[in-house]
């Protein structure tokens, strides 16, 4: 009886994960063909193009929170502290995408932003942040694994 739990619980994950990764396949997508669009590069559509990529960042995001705060065996950042720089990459990657929409700092003082500290090169600064917290969690998570096997084995 107990194999047979085991296994339905792991064709449970394996829904999730599948339905997970249909979602940010589909933002993937959508973010691939409009920046193929010449449409998509004009001003107006500033605003189009940092919410797709903020949406993007915020569906890769969804699974963790899951596993972290929805998990059976996990308690939040107390048995998977290395997840923290998962979050912290990804409010990264947010801060930085929300500052280029809102065109901040440059919307609140016109022509002083022009040449160095604009929104772009803001996002660019925050986004190169998230990459190297993400390479941090990258390198605790597969040291994490290798140290911890799975409960299931």
């Amino acid at each position: 009886m107990r194999n047979v739990s085991l296994f339905l619980i792991n064709i449970l994950i394996l829904v999730w994960a599948g339905v997970y990764l249909l979602f940010i396949s589909v933002f993937a997508l959508s973010v691939f063909f409009f920046t193929l669009s010449p449409d998509f590069h004009v001003p107006k559509r500033r605003r189009l193009r940092g919410t797709l990529f903020l949406s993007l960042g915020i569906s890769t995001a969804i699974p963790i929170l899951h596993l972290t705060f929805f998990g059976n065996y996990v308690k939040g950042f107390e048995k998977l502290p290395h997840l923290q720089y998962w979050y912290y990459g990804g409010v990264s990657y947010v801060f930085g995408g929300l500052m280029y929409v809102l065109r901040i700092p440059e919307r609140y003082c016109i022509g002083k932003f022009d040449l160095f500290g604009a929104s772009h090169q803001i996002l660019h600064i925050f986004v190169d942040v998230g990459f190297i917290l993400h390479y941090f969690g990258a390198i605790d998570s597969f040291y994490y694994r290798v140290e911890n096997q799975c409960p299931v084995i």
